[in-house]
């Protein structure tokens, strides 16, 4: 059965449009005094990927009835600082490559990256507090900063000792925080009576889709196609990353099982190998994680969905659960 919404409601803009219009700004916060500030604008556009972020935002701000402009700034800050993010991401693991071309740290060294994410976030939070509301958003794009710092330290600290509760903070801390942010920052340009309760539950949307994505993330990086997700697959496996799908295989191996796992993971050499890649999937096999971890997506993704539906009918609304059934995993 077909949604019909009234002939007043605006049509929403297309993801080439709302990049259009929020890519300007990015320019500007960016600035070009500097040569390297032009390649902070290349990495952004060319590593922003779907600029899922300021999507969400987007969407989320419509479908709440909101009609100013104000979301392409609050965009843009997002952007900023998941971009600042990557840059600090790619040192701290020591990646050279970053969507299938050299990292910014490979090419213009650590000092350089570290500096450009450091700036690119202090533009974004100089940013904000030039906003209508910015005091009741600057907070929130701090706390997601400082949740980024956390998630990095925490992941550093127990990154061959990784348990289910360390990791749901980390993805909490690195993704579902900013996810969060975007969502929060939405509800509280279209309520401008300040809510904090509704404003808490807009907080936790955002998480919760955040935390979705990760896993999803994490998923595809086993069982996805490399050039579908713009990436070569299995780099956690080979970095030796404690991701969903490893946490879920642990507790479903018995002892043996689980000691040629834990094994595997303590050899890089055998990891990089076809021998390794193997056994890693003939783990999988055993205990169906395959189907399992895709059954876990899809309940996430329905769970979205189903609050998206709460909401009074609308084509932002219709938009944001088009989007959430291609992401689903099989």
């Amino acid at each position: 059965m077909s949604v019909r919404f009234a002939r007043s409601m605006p049509e929403p803009l297309s993801h080439t449009q709302i990049v259009r219009q929020v890519g300007g700004i990015l320019k500007k916060l960016i600035g070009t005094e500097l040569p390297v500030y032009k390649k902070m604008q290349d990495f952004i556009i060319k590593n922003g990927g779907k600029m899922i972020r300021l999507c969400l935002h987007y969407y989320t701000a419509k479908m709440l009835n909101y009609k100013g402009s104000e979301w392409k700034h609050i965009g843009a800050v997002g952007e900023l600082i998941h971009s600042a993010s990557l840059l600090h991401d790619d040192v701290i693991d020591d990646s050279s490559e970053r969507r299938g071309a050299l990292s910014t740290n490979s090419l213009h060294g650590n000092k350089v990256a570290i500096l450009a994410g450091d700036y690119l976030c202090s533009s974004g939070m100089a940013h904000i507090a030039l906003l209508s509301d910015s005091v009741r958003i600057l907070p929130i794009f701090a706390r997601s900063v400082r949740m980024l710092a956390i998630g990095e330290l925490l992941q550093m600290k127990w990154k061959e000792k990784m348990t289910e509760k360390t990791y749901e903070e980390i993805i909490t801390a690195k993704t579902a925080c900013l996810f969060g942010c975007m969502t929060e920052s939405a509800f509280v340009l279209a309520d401008p009576k300040g809510d904090q309760k509704k404003q808490e539950v807009y907080k936790k949307y955002g998480e919760r889709m955040g935390r979705m994505f990760q896993i999803r993330d994490d998923f595809l990086d086993y069982f996805g196609n490399s050039k579908i997700i713009g990436k070569k697959k299995m780099l956690d496996f080979e970095r030796g990353l404690i991701t969903r799908p490893i946490l879920i295989l642990r507790k479903n191996l018995d002892r043996k099982n689980n000691k040629l796992l834990s094994e595997l993971f303590k050899k890089e050499e055998l990891r990089h190998s076809s021998q390794g890649k193997d056994l890693i999937f003939s783990l999988f096999e055993k205990t169906n994680l395959h189907r399992n971890l895709s059954l876990e997506i899809e309940e996430q993704i329905h769970a979205l969905m189903k609050f998206i539906r709460s909401h009074p009918d609308s084509i932002f609304g219709e938009k944001m659960i088009h989007q959430l059934r291609g992401l689903l995993v099989s």
